[in-house]
């Protein structure tokens, strides 16, 4: 071994004994990552420090860059009170990092900085959000072992976003594949059945038209559930989405329902209301968190939150036992009329070192199959729609806002490790048949052919005139001028697109010379009539482009009740103009040249 090789050796030695000297005399404690602390609010950051002496620094970094000094202490103290100060930028990227000499240790995570919440002194925590290890004892209530001896977890979600919390919204690649249109809703009453709610709503309008049959828009779930708006229980606002959770009141309801048997307040373990108040339960009907047993005390469901079972051995758990999560969704399935293929809860491969996991690969078949999927991370439940093969990307709706975001697969969201998976696919809904065509002058989106829509889909065809040609109406299965057009696809149908092309207007132009004892002044007037052919277009404008050469000089614009222009200083040579007719719509028609 040469000389430089062994002083390179001893060099590494040292170094990293000194490195493990330094982590074993200094510690720190609070925050290790994960949590969430609130602008003016006051917390202790908490240390331990086995060499008792010298002055501790502590240092506040983002996106693993210093950001600011936060302060020092004795290093015994072991605590330094900090005032988290108002107006940094909210966000979950921060660490801290204490040093003493050259001891030093810093947060083993991100942790978030957010808006300070009035009358609060302590950093505030929410279940599902706050980071905690998948499956760790907070969220796991019982393991056992089924009849054959493999063991089971059952484990209890209920994540819930706290105030002012907005992950980063997904950039979506151009290799990405989505499912298109899954609506996206704020939490309504648990994680888990607002994500059910998220998949049957798509399942809706995708060929499954059951799934919803209330009044609102036709009996079509929307995309987002603003349209129900919020309500105020016990002091805390909630919003609503009748499919995840049902109330007297809501989406024309007229008896009690889910909230108003089962809800208190986030998190409460409390016996529910009906029980409390003796009045009969509903029966389970029209919202998934009835089914799978989301809120309800007598199955050991704290408000916010759902029962799931899996297998450790990471095999695929066929949900048996009801108000279990899985297990609810697809009894909610069945009792809507629609047969279930599949339907399983399931760990990640390699979770806990199984080698039965689902994989990246299986989640990609879903997708492509037309099936969305429940994300599990930590305590929370979200809705994979999409992906990137490219990056194992996962694009996803997470429960907390109208945005799409995304995760890496096997990764972590706001914090929290991806664990599992929810899977329920149903049998392939049949589709009909719509042919679109056009007349000369433009085309449609989607394109004129044959497209196929699931039964009680809306297909969404809208017209798109070529240069000089207006739309002219709908025959077919719709008529009329309203454009976009939406058909509702029962039975095979058929739809036309016409076009009418916008005729210039006819015109003429004379030179005047203009002479006086020492100028002479040549002025070309131009006059223009609407084409009679050009009848029911409503133009409501005309437009004059003075040319030079094959140039546009400059464009005017006039009134329908204008026909005339005089161009005065136009010159002796000869000068070339062209008009054309503008409808009220915008379309511009075909232009007459006029050179004078």
């Amino acid at each position: 071994m040469t000389k430089t090789k062994r002083s390179l050796i001893v060099c590494s030695l040292l170094l990293f004994v000194s490195g493990v000297l330094a982590a074993a005399e200094l510690r720190l404690l609070f925050p290790r990552g994960g949590e969430i602390l609130r602008m003016g609010t006051t917390v202790k950051i908490s240390w331990e420090d086995g060499g008792d002496e010298g002055e501790a620094q502590i240092v506040l970094y983002k996106e693993g860059r210093y950001y600011a000094d936060i302060g020092r202490a004795p290093a015994g103290a072991g605590v330094y009170t900090w005032r988290v100060p108002q107006g940094m930028p909210p966000a979950g990227d921060y660490t801290v990092r204490v040093r003493r000499g050259r001891a030093v240790d810093e947060s083993d995570l991100n942790f978030f900085i957010l808006p300070g919440a009035p009358g609060r002194e302590e950093p505030i925590a929410s279940p599902g959000h706050a980071y905690i290890p998948p499956l760790s004892d907070d969220l796991v209530m019982e393991r056992f072992r089924d009849e054959t001896g493999a063991e089971i977890m059952k484990v209890r979600l209920a994540g819930k976003p706290p105030a002012g919390f907005h992950a980063p919204e997904a950039v979506v690649t151009a290799s990405a594949v989505l499912l298109k249109n899954v609506p996206a809703y704020r939490w309504s009453f648990g994680c888990s059945p607002t994500a059910a709610a998220m998949i049957a709503a798509y399942y809706d309008t995708h060929g499954y038209p059951n799934m919803y049959t209330g009044p609102t828009d036709s009996g079509y779930m929307p995309i987002d559930n603003s349209v129900w708006g919020t309500v105020v229980i016990n002091g805390n606002t909630q919003d609503q989405t009748p499919l995840s959770a049902t109330r007297m009141g809501l989406d024309g309801r007229t008896t009690r329902g889910h909230v108003d048997d089962y809800w208190i307040e986030y998190n409460s373990l409390d016996p529910d209301p009906f029980i409390t108040n003796g009045w009969p339960q509903h029966e389970s009907d029209d919202c998934v968190g009835d089914f799978m047993g989301s809120n309800q005390s007598s199955y050991g469901a704290c408000d916010g939150g759902t029962l799931f079972q899996i297998y450790l051995d990471g095999s695929r758990m066929i949900p048996y036992n009801e108000r279990e999560g899985a297990f609810g969704f697809r009894e909610f399935m069945r009792y809507r009329g629609y047969p279930v293929t599949q339907c399983f809860t399931q760990f990640l491969k390699g979770y806990n070192g199984n080698s039965q996991g689902f994989t990246f690969d299986e989640y990609m078949d879903h997708i492509n199959a037309g099936f969305p999927v429940m994300i599990h991370v930590g305590g929370h439940t979200m809705v994979g729609y999409g992906y990137d093969a490219s990056t194992q990307t996962v694009y996803l709706h997470d429960t907390w806002d109208y945005a799409d975001h995304q995760m890496t697969w096997d990764g972590t969201y706001a914090g929290m490790e991806m664990w599992g998976v929810t899977v329920l696919n149903l049998v392939p809904a049949p589709k009909r048949n719509l042919t679109i065509t056009t007349t000369t002058g433009g085309t449609t989106d989607p394109a004129p052919g044959t497209h196929a829509y699931y039964i009680s889909e809306r297909a969404k065809v809208k017209s798109v005139p070529d240069p000089t040609y207006i739309f002219d109406g709908w025959t077919g299965c719709v008529t009329g001028t309203a454009d976009p057009v939406a058909i509702q696809m029962e039975n095979d149908e058929s739809v036309e697109a016409h076009f009418r092309r916008i005729l210039a207007p006819s015109a003429s132009g004379q030179k005047i010379v203009n002479k006086s004892f020492s100028q002479v002044e040549y002025i070309n007037i131009i006059s223009w009539e609407n084409n009679p052919a050009n009848a029911g277009l409503d133009i409501t404008a005309y437009r004059l482009y003075v040319m030079e050469g094959d140039s546009i000089s400059y464009q005017l614009e006039f009134g329908a009740n204008i026909g005339e222009y005089t161009h005065r200083k136009a010159g002796a040579a000869p000068r070339t103009y062209r008009i054309t007719a503008v409808t009220k719509s915008g379309r511009e028609g075909v232009a007459v040249e006029v050179t004078i």
